[in-house]
């Protein structure tokens, strides 16, 4: 993706990047994330288009924290996906059980064949 003409947010950066914020926290606090300035009387940070350019350029050396932190993420992302496949998943041991995705429950015990699937019902705060 081309490099945006003009200073973004973290967000937008985030959207850019498609990594989530947590992702972008954990890249700052090891100070391998792009330089922010703060716009004056604001509490708004930007990046500038030159800091995501050589962030870009940083994050592309192999070794670096950057690349790191990256290939660690998308590591967890692509477990945490293949997880969901998996027919041992609590989710679709739920939907196994004739739960409904939409049901707010939660298995406290695993069938048996003497006893069914306990499972209790999840209440609102």
């Amino acid at each position: 993706m081309p490099v945006p003409p003009c200073d973004i947010s973290r967000g937008e950066f985030c959207t850019f990047q498609n990594i989530p914020l947590e992702t972008y926290l954990k890249l700052k606090q090891h100070k391998a994330a792009p330089e922010e300035y703060r716009v004056p009387g604001t509490k708004l940070e930007r990046i500038t288009p030159a800091a995501y350019r050589a962030w870009l350029t940083m994050s592309k050396q192999p070794g670096s924290k950057a690349a790191e932190i990256l290939y660690k993420a998308i590591a967890a992302r692509r477990r945490g996906l293949l997880s969901l496949k998996s027919p041992n998943h609590p989710m679709n041991l739920l939907n196994a059980r004739g739960h409904s995705e939409s049901e707010s429950v939660y298995c406290v015990a695993r069938p048996t064949a003497a006893r069914g699937c306990v499972c209790l019902a999840r209440t609102s705060p």
